[in-house]
């Protein structure tokens, strides 16, 4: 009767490790895709904040030739 008992739980156990390693399975697959997802999103907002920055370098750098231009002509327009 001992052994009946055994081989059960045996198969119990092995039942009970192979719905384990399932779900282990698809948790690993799901944490897989997240980082993928989050990977893409850091590289997207990596890109975006370089594009903001270039954008706000040149708007600076047009601001301030304009500002020279202005500061020249008042320059001219002075008799000496």
């Amino acid at each position: 009767m001992t052994k009946v008992k055994l081989k059960d739980a045996t198969k119990e156990l092995a039942t009970g490790a192979g719905a384990v390693l399932s779900d282990a399975t698809r948790v690993r697959k799901s944490a897989d895709a997240l980082m993928q997802s989050l990977r893409k999103l850091e590289v997207k907002f990596t890109r975006e904040e370089e594009e903001r920055v270039a954008r706000e370098k040149r708007e600076w750098m047009w601001r301030s030739a304009m500002y020279m231009e202005v500061l020249l002509c008042r320059i001219k327009s002075i008799p000496l």
